[in-house]
Protein backbone atom coordinates (compact mmCIF):
# COMPACT_ATOMS: atom_id res chain seq x y z
CA UNK A 1 0.00 0.00 0.00
CA UNK A 2 1.13 3.62 -0.86
CA UNK A 3 2.34 5.29 2.39
CA UNK A 4 2.44 9.09 0.98
CA UNK A 5 6.57 8.57 0.71
CA UNK A 6 7.97 10.88 -1.87
CA UNK A 7 9.84 8.93 -3.68
CA UNK A 8 13.08 10.58 -4.17
CA UNK A 9 16.72 8.98 -4.39
CA UNK A 10 16.92 7.27 -0.82
CA UNK A 11 13.49 5.78 -1.55
CA UNK A 12 14.10 4.40 -4.40
CA UNK A 13 16.96 2.83 -3.73
CA UNK A 14 16.56 1.47 -0.55
CA UNK A 15 12.35 0.44 -1.44
CA UNK A 16 12.04 -0.08 -4.60
CA UNK A 17 15.84 -1.32 -6.45
CA UNK A 18 15.66 -4.05 -4.42
CA UNK A 19 12.31 -5.52 -5.76
CA UNK A 20 12.96 -4.70 -9.69
CA UNK A 21 16.75 -6.33 -8.86
CA UNK A 22 14.61 -9.38 -7.17
CA UNK A 23 12.25 -9.41 -10.69
CA UNK A 24 14.81 -9.26 -12.75
CA UNK A 25 16.44 -12.07 -11.50
CA UNK A 26 13.78 -14.41 -10.93
CA UNK A 27 13.69 -17.05 -13.26
CA UNK A 28 10.35 -18.31 -13.21
CA UNK A 29 8.87 -14.69 -13.77
CA UNK A 30 11.80 -14.55 -16.75
CA UNK A 31 12.96 -17.84 -17.98
CA UNK A 32 15.17 -16.12 -20.60
CA UNK A 33 17.42 -14.36 -18.14
CA UNK A 34 19.12 -12.93 -21.47
CA UNK A 35 16.76 -10.99 -22.81
CA UNK A 36 16.07 -9.19 -19.84
CA UNK A 37 15.87 -5.29 -19.91
CA UNK A 38 15.51 -2.71 -17.23
CA UNK A 39 14.47 0.75 -18.36
CA UNK A 40 13.87 3.75 -16.78
CA UNK A 41 13.62 7.54 -17.79
CA UNK A 42 15.39 10.73 -16.06
CA UNK A 43 14.10 11.29 -13.53
CA UNK A 44 16.05 12.83 -10.51
CA UNK A 45 15.84 10.11 -8.19
CA UNK A 46 16.89 7.31 -11.37
CA UNK A 47 20.07 9.58 -12.56
CA UNK A 48 21.83 10.27 -8.78
CA UNK A 49 24.98 9.03 -8.97
CA UNK A 50 24.28 7.05 -6.10
CA UNK A 51 21.47 5.22 -7.70
CA UNK A 52 23.57 4.81 -11.04
CA UNK A 53 26.38 3.26 -8.42
CA UNK A 54 23.99 0.65 -7.93
CA UNK A 55 22.32 0.54 -11.52
CA UNK A 56 25.73 -0.39 -12.61
CA UNK A 57 26.02 -3.47 -10.45
CA UNK A 58 22.87 -4.48 -10.34
CA UNK A 59 21.49 -4.48 -13.32
CA UNK A 60 24.58 -5.04 -15.16
CA UNK A 61 24.15 -5.77 -19.42
CA UNK A 62 20.71 -5.27 -18.57
CA UNK A 63 20.33 -1.51 -18.06
CA UNK A 64 18.92 0.85 -20.57
CA UNK A 65 18.40 4.81 -20.43
CA UNK A 66 14.62 5.44 -21.64
CA UNK A 67 15.43 8.38 -23.52
CA UNK A 68 12.99 11.90 -23.08
CA UNK A 69 9.67 11.57 -25.13
CA UNK A 70 10.44 8.43 -26.41
CA UNK A 71 6.95 6.68 -27.92
CA UNK A 72 4.91 4.80 -26.08
CA UNK A 73 3.60 1.88 -27.50
CA UNK A 74 1.94 0.47 -24.46
CA UNK A 75 -1.57 0.01 -24.73
CA UNK A 76 -2.06 0.57 -20.84
CA UNK A 77 -1.31 4.24 -21.72
CA UNK A 78 -4.49 4.77 -23.86
CA UNK A 79 -6.12 3.11 -20.49
CA UNK A 80 -4.86 5.73 -18.16
CA UNK A 81 -4.91 8.85 -20.50
CA UNK A 82 -8.75 7.95 -20.84
CA UNK A 83 -8.67 7.58 -16.39
CA UNK A 84 -7.23 10.91 -16.41
CA UNK A 85 -9.40 12.58 -18.92
CA UNK A 86 -12.15 11.36 -16.41
CA UNK A 87 -11.28 12.71 -13.37
CA UNK A 88 -10.36 16.06 -15.19
CA UNK A 89 -14.00 16.26 -16.12
CA UNK A 90 -16.50 18.22 -14.37
CA UNK A 91 -17.74 18.00 -11.77
CA UNK A 92 -14.11 17.15 -10.14
CA UNK A 93 -13.49 14.78 -7.38
CA UNK A 94 -13.93 16.84 -4.06
CA UNK A 95 -12.17 14.53 -1.58
CA UNK A 96 -10.33 11.28 -1.94
CA UNK A 97 -13.50 9.36 -1.30
CA UNK A 98 -14.98 10.75 -4.02
CA UNK A 99 -11.94 10.73 -6.03
CA UNK A 100 -11.70 6.60 -5.45
CA UNK A 101 -15.86 6.41 -6.32
CA UNK A 102 -15.11 7.72 -9.30
CA UNK A 103 -11.99 5.80 -10.34
CA UNK A 104 -13.47 2.78 -9.58
CA UNK A 105 -16.99 3.76 -11.85
CA UNK A 106 -14.39 4.53 -14.57
CA UNK A 107 -12.62 1.63 -14.23
CA UNK A 108 -15.75 -0.58 -14.62
CA UNK A 109 -16.72 1.28 -17.45
CA UNK A 110 -14.34 -0.31 -19.61
CA UNK A 111 -15.40 -2.85 -21.83
CA UNK A 112 -13.48 -6.15 -22.96
CA UNK A 113 -13.94 -4.67 -26.50
CA UNK A 114 -12.51 -1.32 -25.17
CA UNK A 115 -9.41 -3.69 -24.60
CA UNK A 116 -9.47 -5.43 -27.56
CA UNK A 117 -9.15 -2.05 -29.71
CA UNK A 118 -6.46 -1.39 -27.67
CA UNK A 119 -4.35 -4.52 -28.49
CA UNK A 120 -5.98 -4.73 -32.17
CA UNK A 121 -4.21 -1.00 -32.55
CA UNK A 122 -0.41 -2.07 -31.81
CA UNK A 123 0.43 -2.38 -34.88
CA UNK A 124 -0.53 0.76 -36.57
CA UNK A 125 1.42 2.28 -33.37
CA UNK A 126 4.44 0.42 -34.22
CA UNK A 127 3.41 1.59 -38.19
CA UNK A 128 2.92 5.31 -37.12
CA UNK A 129 6.35 5.17 -34.63
CA UNK A 130 8.23 3.75 -37.89
CA UNK A 131 7.30 7.03 -40.26
CA UNK A 132 8.23 9.37 -37.45
CA UNK A 133 11.56 7.90 -37.43
CA UNK A 134 10.92 6.44 -33.36
CA UNK A 135 9.58 10.27 -32.32
CA UNK A 136 6.36 10.31 -29.98
CA UNK A 137 3.11 9.43 -31.62
CA UNK A 138 -0.20 10.61 -30.69
CA UNK A 139 -2.35 7.84 -27.94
Amino acid sequence: MYDDKTVNGEYYRNKMLPIYAAAARNSAMFPRQNLVIFMQDGAPAHTAKATMNIINTEFAGMWRDWPGNSPDLNPVEHLWARLQDSVLRQPRPSNREHLIRHVKQELASITQNDICRLIESLPQKIDDCLKNEGQSTKY
